[in-house]
């Protein structure tokens, strides 16, 4: 069976990517066909998340606390099927750093959910509010309900029971 690997990128890993990857895992098997992961393209191996980012994930019921930042590597792009972005500078990062990665590189708002709404990308709350991390997991998670309805159609999340996740 083929493990898709999602890779989400940031600046620092310590606020949007580990979110996002956390609130995936909580989306779809990932014991299953995906490996998710997480890394910054500015990001100090072993930072923590920040304290507002575990507050916030601590309200979706998901432990973030033994979270640690990892740096961007070739490596992560080069063994990633997806890599989705918070930021365009992200996108133009990756592609820059790897472009062989254009194909597999997107920015995680192209799948919110309401097309008519123009979402450029996840803004960055660190230094800001708790509130702003709230709202920061709020359009992470609705992208990637988006994101999920895409794989879906593609046929690529089915559960245990072969219906679809």
């Amino acid at each position: 069976m083929k493990i898709y690997k999602i890779l989400f990128v940031c600046t620092g890993n310590i606020c949007r990517s580990p979110m996002a990857e956390a609130l995936l895992k909580t989306i779809i098997p990932t014991n299953k066909n995906f490996e998710i992961s997480s890394a910054g393209t500015d990001a100090i191996n072993g930072n923590k998340a920040t304290f507002e980012a575990i507050q916030t994930m601590n309200k979706f019921g998901i432990d973030l606390s033994g979270h640690r930042a990892r740096w961007l590597t070739d490596k992560m792009i080069k063994e990633s099927d997806l890599i989705l972005v918070m930021e365009q500078f992200h996108l133009e990062y990756v592609e820059y750093t790897a472009p062989f990665s254009k194909n597999k590189t997107h920015l995680l708002s192209d799948f919110y959910p309401e097309p008519d709404k123009n979402i450029d990308n996840i803004p960055d709350p660190y230094g800001y509010s708790l509130d702003a991390f709230y709202d920061c997991a709020i359009l992470i998670k609705n992208c990637l309900n988006g994101f999920v309805k895409v794989l879906k159609d593609k046929e690529l999340v089915v559960t245990d029971d072969h219906s679809y996740y």
